[in-house]
């Protein structure tokens, strides 16, 4: 039997659009969608971390589209992504 978050996840892409990587993530604090800007800025916060090397492998587990993957990936050297929704992974670029 799906759960609940699967069928969200499943009709997620088409619901809001294959590229509208953002809203596909759905970022929340407390159910209240995160601005772009915030966004932006976690990504930041997580590059700046100190002890975070171009030679690091960092997991972004429950990656869902890439959203975070994508901008943590590039200052970093890899990020290995995992995640159990099909549908997510399917429009990660």
């Amino acid at each position: 039997m799906r759960r609940d978050w699967e069928l969200f996840y499943a009709d997620r892409p088409e619901t809001v659009g294959r590229t509208n990587y953002l809203s596909l993530a759905l970022p929340t604090v407390h159910g209240t969608p995160v601005p772009e800007g915030h966004f932006r800025q976690l990504c930041a916060q997580i590059c700046d971390m100190p002890d975070l090397q171009a030679e690091h492998r960092v997991p972004d587990l429950c990656c869902g589209n890439g959203l975070f993957t994508r901008k943590i990936a590039r200052p970093i050297g890899s990020v290995v992504a995992v995640d159990q929704s099909e549908a997510s992974l399917g429009v990660a670029p």
